[in-house]
């Protein structure tokens, strides 16, 4: 598994012009492509705005025929959840081309950063090809393979395993941290150190940094 981070560009990109055009950056944090007719998608856009500049945004989104179903939920102060339905999205295609993963896409004026997981080297070429083809320029920033499992040590992989197979990790947990402590041989205070550390090594890996 590789993480990747990207940088595409393109000047017929409505996503960068309309950062350009309004002035802003924003994210995109799900991208949902379309099975139907093989084009478009479903995107999940996250703006941190005043209000008034949201209502700038939202009337690029709404006189544009790129972008349908607009819906609009205000998360936080300042900060907007924006659902889209596209009918074309060469995002979407190239997700669904290649069979990378998106871990998030940062847009702004001088392009989309994306990173993304890519199971194989092939997939990110595919990912990358399928970009240069919709007339995208495309720049690899940063590549670096994940392998989680050189990176527990035993004892971190064993009490995870053994963790996860008696249920601690349920919602209920099926197994207290004392019986689990008892099981793995080791104090319960311990037992919640080697999880909480293994967790952290963990959640680096799946994270944006």
């Amino acid at each position: 598994m590789n993480e990747v981070l990207l940088r595409a560009t393109s000047e017929s990109c409505m996503l960068q012009k309309m950062a350009v055009e309004l002035d802003i950056s924003f994210r995109i944090l799900h991208v949902m492509p379309s099975f139907s007719n093989g084009t478009g998608g479903t995107l999940l856009f996250e703006f941190n705005v005043p209000d008034v500049k949201m209502e700038q945004i939202l009337s690029y989104l709404q006189k544009n025929n790129y972008y349908l179903d607009i819906e609009v939920e205000k998360s936080a102060r300042n900060c907007y959840l924006v659902l889209v339905r596209a009918t074309q999205s060469c995002g979407c295609a190239a997700l669904s081309i290649s069979g990378c993963f998106l871990s998030g896409c940062e847009c702004c004026k001088d392009g989309a950063y994306i990173n993304l997981f890519a199971g194989t080297n092939g997939s990110l070429v595919k990912f990358i090809d399928a970009l240069e083809e919709r007339g995208y320029t495309v720049e690899i920033l940063k590549k670096r393979t994940l392998n989680i499992n050189d990176e527990l040590t035993c004892r971190q992989r064993e009490v995870l395993r053994t963790a996860f197979q008696l249920g601690y990790f349920d919602v209920p947990k099926r197994i207290s941290l004392k019986e689990l402590s008892d099981i793995v041989g080791v104090s319960p205070s311990s037992v919640d150190e080697i999880i909480k550390r293994a967790e952290k090594k963990i959640l680096s890996h799946y994270l944006l940094r």
